[in-house]
């Protein structure tokens, strides 16, 4: 996907290089970094994403998204206020929006997520429903089971 149509619904405050790069993943890890991928540098408690940039562009980022001003030559850099908050809206873009395709249940709460997506999840699979579920013990998707490694996955 051309970089320019991926961005199209985000707020960009700058960039450097060419919107016509072509964009074959979206990767938040620059360890998972593949030729061809737009690096989103994510802010965590621990780490700060911006600090493996260099590592990423080795691995093949053709782009990056960042939240500082950036130019490093042959690799476009885009610059937003927030790139925790771009990512979802680039991935959905890149995916072609599938929430427009299915239905989408979210529950929130301090108590009882886990129970109460586990009760959707079944209560789907008796009207013989095909339901995937994501939580913070796991995602699902049919027999397809992967553990989580986090409470809020990106």
């Amino acid at each position: 996907m051309l970089l320019k149509k991926l961005i199209r619904d985000i707020k960009v405050i700058s960039y450097f290089g060419s919107m016509e790069t072509n964009i074959t993943g979206i990767e938040y890890d620059s360890r998972k970094v593949k030729k061809g991928d737009l690096f989103v540098c994510i802010k965590g408690f621990q780490v700060d994403g911006h600090d493996f940039i260099q590592s990423a562009v080795q691995n093949g980022a053709v782009a990056v998204l960042a939240e500082k001003d950036l130019k490093i030559y042959g690799v476009t850099t885009i610059k937003v206020s927030n790139t925790r908050e771009s990512m979802p809206i680039l991935a959905a873009s890149y995916y072609e929006n599938p929430t427009k395709q299915i239905k989408l249940i979210g529950v929130t709460g301090t108590n009882g997520k886990t129970t109460t997506t586990y009760l959707i999840r079944s209560i789907l699979a008796a009207d013989n429903k095909a339901s995937g579920l994501i939580g913070t013990i796991s995602a699902k998707l049919g027999d397809k089971t992967i553990e989580a490694s986090r409470t809020t996955p990106e």
